[in-house]
């Protein structure tokens, strides 16, 4: 049978004709299928090509789209049944079918929903004025707070919204009270519309900020002559600092804040740098210095005669010990501020933190170097007493201008003996009695307790040799037993106890040392008073 043959019984499947399956009982679709596949068996054994079917199978598709109704794609989803061609087609076909009938009912729906908020922004109570002014402006005040654009940008755009947004804000106070200003070189500030602006705030409190930006002009040409407190608080080089130092020739007070940071070692000092004159310094302190920083190189290049308080703070934190040659540098670093050209010649105090050092003995030459002294405080002093050991150096005698002595938050398991305190201020005391007027007025050391168990001891050694030596109790305030032994401070201070000397008592000689006097006791919130009778 030839193709036209083939053709000619096409007819057969075709919608209309006697014999077309969509007339017979039963879905139309099925008879289709069947229709096809009887046909195709008619015809497959005389066309004896695969292409001559294929071409006859899309024929017949394009003719009349086979159509899957609700009992076939229930049958075929209830049992497992491979899928040909034809009903594969036709289920895809169906997917987009409803896939087109899903999406325009959605898109529909989405025009629906805009067009009911456009409807709903209508009635907004901002729309109708309904909000009233006072809630109004703190909606206002609560925005400025949270945008990163100025607030006098945000204020404007706020008053160009609408006339009644401009009256609410230009009647927020709040809105007005706080302006920020850029200063630059070459531009005129203008004043008078910060005095309008101002004058919308009423009678709040007002804040006025200037910033001023300007080119990385070199520290030479800053302004610093009328200068006379200075607090630095940087890791600038040495250059740098010294650069402003020069400038700021009227300085009383300075505090180089050197934040823990270590330099490297290329940073050190030149010797042939030149040296900072500061006339008029009173007071210099150096904070936060690193274990083994050269930051105290300063001083070798620091003139200064007006000198009375020197303060050198180390830490607190991430201490290494110094080695030798380091407290060597240390020392001479002290020292070279009294000699020389303009050296130091009236220091009075000295105060020395938490330097972290194993043996004090080195020390003996800074204080035999500064006889002005009339105070000296060690705080957290972890080093031993060999600084006490002997009250005198090279044939002098140590301190012989002091007044006060503070040795504070010594460990009391470290390996500070505090006898050594008390037998160099008797044998100071003796040699002063013969030589010249012993002026030591209080003496005060404290103690970091390591057991908060521990009992504070009524009595020491030393209060005896206090006693005879003339130590007797001066009449004050404070009420006592008359047979109350006084002894050397030592204030005891840990979590839950505390000990603190508030008394005085006198030597017959006119030394005034500090002694224990009662204890105040603190456990639990509730105040105890404890008297120093034996």
């Amino acid at each position: 049978m030839c193709v036209a043959d083939v053709a000619a019984q096409t007819p057969e499947i075709t919608r209309g004709s006697s014999k077309d399956p969509a007339n017979a009982k039963g879905p139309p679709e099925f008879h289709d299928v069947a229709a096809v596949k009887t046909h195709s068996a008619q015809v497959l054994p005389e066309a004896r090509t695969a292409q001559f079917v294929t071409k006859f199978i899309n024929k017949v598709n394009d003719q009349r789209l086979y159509t899957m109704n609700d009992s076939r794609f229930a049958h075929l989803c209830e049992r497992n049944l491979d899928l040909d061609p034809i009903e594969i087609a036709s289920i895809k076909h169906e997917i987009e079918n409803r896939t087109l009938s899903i999406n325009g009912p959605r898109l529909e729906l989405q025009k629906l929903e805009s067009e009911r908020e456009n409807y709903r922004t209508l009635l907004s109570p901002l729309r109708r004025n309904a909000v009233p002014p006072e809630i109004l402006g703190q909606f206002f005040k609560s925005s400025l707070s949270i945008s990163e654009t100025s607030q006098e940008e945000q204020v404007n755009v706020l008053c160009l919204v609408c006339r009644r947004w401009r009256v609410t804000a230009l009647g927020t106070p709040s809105l007005w009270a706080s302006v920020d200003l850029t200063a630059s070189s070459g531009r005129q500030l203008n004043f008078e519309r910060v005095r309008t602006w101002f004058a919308r705030s009423g009678v709040i409190s007002k804040t006025l900020k200037i910033a001023g930006y300007h080119g990385y002009a070199s520290a030479k040409y800053l302004q610093l002559t009328n200068l006379t407190r200075l607090t630095l608080a940087c890791d600038w080089p040495f250059s740098s600092v010294g650069t402003i130092l020069r400038s700021s020739v009227n300085l009383e007070v300075l505090v180089l804040d050197f934040k823990e940071l270590t330099r490297e070692p290329i940073e050190v000092l030149p010797s042939n740098w030149d040296p900072v004159v500061l006339p008029r310094l009173r007071k210099l302190e150096m904070r936060h210095i690193a274990g083994g920083s050269p930051d105290t190189q300063l001083l070798r290049f620091l003139r200064a005669p007006s000198l009375q308080t020197l303060e050198i703070r180390f830490g607190p934190d991430f201490l290494d010990p110094l080695s030798d040659d380091e407290v060597s540098d240390f020392t001479s670093d002290i020292i070279s501020l009294v000699m020389g050209p303009n050296p130091v010649s009236g220091l009075q105090h000295l105060l020395i933190q938490a330097i972290p050092i194993s043996s004090s003995a080195d020390l003996r030459k800074v204080l035999h170097a500064l006889p002005t002294l009339t105070h000296l405080t060690l705080v957290d002093f972890e080093s031993d007493s060999s600084l006490f050991q002997d009250p005198f150096y090279i044939d002098n005698i140590l301190l012989p201008n002091l007044k006060v002595l503070k040795v504070l938050d010594l460990q009391e398991d470290g390996d500070f003996a505090y006898e050594d305190i008390f037998n160099f201020l008797m044998a100071r005391g003796d040699y002063m009695a013969e030589e010249m007027p012993n002026r030591l007025e209080e003496v005060e050391v404290s103690i970091v307790r390591c057991s908060e168990a521990q009992k504070h001891p009524r009595s020491t050694p030393h209060s005896s040799q206090l006693a005879e030596a003339g130590v007797a109790p001066f009449t004050g305030a404070l009420s006592y037993n008359s047979n109350f032994e006084p002894r050397i401070l030592f204030l005891s201070a840990s979590i839950g106890l505390c000990a603190h000397l508030r008394h005085k008592s006198r030597i017959i000689s006119g030394i005034w040392v500090q002694v224990l006097a009662y204890m105040r006791i603190e456990r639990g919130g509730a105040l105890y008073q404890e008297s120093g009778t034996q």
